[in-house]
């Protein structure tokens, strides 16, 4: 049943359907203006509470980057999914929970992450992630936890092997704010 039709919604012309075609053909008429300099994709969508995204999820995300977006941010599913690169540039599956309860059932709940992209106009995307604790629905960041290098190495060790499941990205030093930056797999 469809609780919600994007046709129908006032704003349906600012959001795009989750359809690969259509969305590659909004980022490649975007690519095309030379006004923009950056073509960032949102996606809400997926499945909650799966740490892999389902392969609908990647063909689509996969399209827009294949069709010149720079980054892709995936939202949704309530815990954190891989990041892939693809020509050089992160999609990052799911950013995992923000502003919602932990579900019991499910630990990887208590966790997400903010993607810090830096841009330079001319030059590729730099990105890192920086993690957090959901305690209820207050976010904690790592960088003050008392326990901050137990949970850094739970989340980034989580990060790399759902990572691997679409390609793998490289995680380098953990920062003073807890941020890691990410990269290209080698090889």
């Amino acid at each position: 049943t469809t609780l919600f039709r994007s046709a129908t919604h006032p704003g349906a012309e600012h959001v795009a359907d989750a359809d690969e075609a259509r969305l590659a053909a909004a980022v490649k008429e975007l690519r095309a203006d030379p006004a923009v300099d950056l073509v960032i994709v949102s996606y809400h969508g997926g499945s909650e509470y799966i740490d892999e995204p389902l392969q609908r999820t990647q063909l689509i995300l996969r399209a827009a980057i294949d069709a010149g977006a720079d980054v892709v941010l995936g939202h949704h599913p309530h815990v954190t999914q891989g990041v892939e690169w693809r020509a050089g540039k992160p999609i990052f599956y799911s950013l995992g929970n923000l502003l919602m309860r932990m579900h019991r059932e499910h630990a990887w709940t208590e966790y997400g992450f903010l993607a810090r992209v830096v841009f330079h106009r001319g030059a590729p995307v730099t990105v890192a992630a920086c993690p957090f604790r959901i305690f209820g629905v207050e976010v904690l960041p790592l960088a003050g936890d008392a326990q901050r290098e137990a949970h850094e190495r739970r989340f980034y060790d989580h990060l790399r092997a759902i990572s691997r499941r679409v390609g793998g990205t490289q995680i380098g030093p953990v920062d003073a704010d807890g941020c890691a930056p990410l990269s290209p797999p080698e090889g």
